[in-house]
């Protein structure tokens, strides 16, 4: 394995990319990788949802949902009896 030199375009490429997906990220922070690539895509830049979602890990963003367990009771809080039977 010979590793190849970075091309000199790709920092600024993903800088202009970074920045679109800021952008929608903080309009719509429920988006995931693939509705990105689509709001990419109508924008005018094409890219890959692999690219996207590198992207993301390198800003630390991700899709806001709810998430597993989201319903479970919190055990730290005493259960108060009903005084009124």
């Amino acid at each position: 394995y010979t590793p190849h030199e970075p091309m000199s375009k790709a920092p600024a490429f993903d800088e202009a990319i970074m920045a679109r997906i800021d952008f929608w990220h903080t309009r719509c922070p429920y988006l995931g990788s693939r509705k990105l690539v689509t709001r990419l895509q109508e924008d005018g830049v094409q890219v890959c949802r692999k690219t996207v979602r590198r992207l993301m890990q390198k800003m630390g963003i991700y899709a806001v949902y709810p998430k597993p367990n989201l319903s479970k009771r919190n055990f730290k809080e005493a259960i108060v009896p009903y005084l009124l039977r």
